[in-house]
């Protein structure tokens, strides 16, 4: 056998086995890009559906503070604050006669200075 047809055996089968493991990297190449993209999709997605979750609640939570706000009669608050504050002092609904009409002035309230 000559040095030349053994040279190229080796080096064919060199060539083949350079090959086979260039084929086997592309292959591990892929399937670890495609288990990377997989694990992102499930982070995001969880990450997001929380999110989602979160801020559903939260304008919940805003929606019934804003009703809440809405729903407060204010001459029912004052009553009660002026109750708790002055209890047994006898309150008022109505407003003094002198103090109904527009034209009412400083001295026909009768106000001492």
């Amino acid at each position: 056998m000559c040095k030349c047809s053994l040279s190229q055996s080796f080096s064919a089968h060199f060539i083949c086995q350079v090959a086979n493991k260039t084929e086997e990297i592309v292959a591990l190449m892929r399937q670890f890009q495609t288990q990377k993209l997989n694990d992102y999709k499930s982070i995001l997605s969880s990450y997001s559906q929380i999110q989602m979750v979160y801020h559903s609640r939260s304008l919940e939570f805003y929606t019934r503070a804003f009703q809440d706000i809405l729903d407060i009669q204010a001459d029912e608050y004052v009553e009660t604050v002026l109750n708790e504050t002055c209890p047994g002092v006898p309150l008022s609904h109505s407003v003094p006669n002198n103090m109904n009409s527009s034209n009412t002035s400083v001295d026909q309230l009768n106000v001492t200075k």
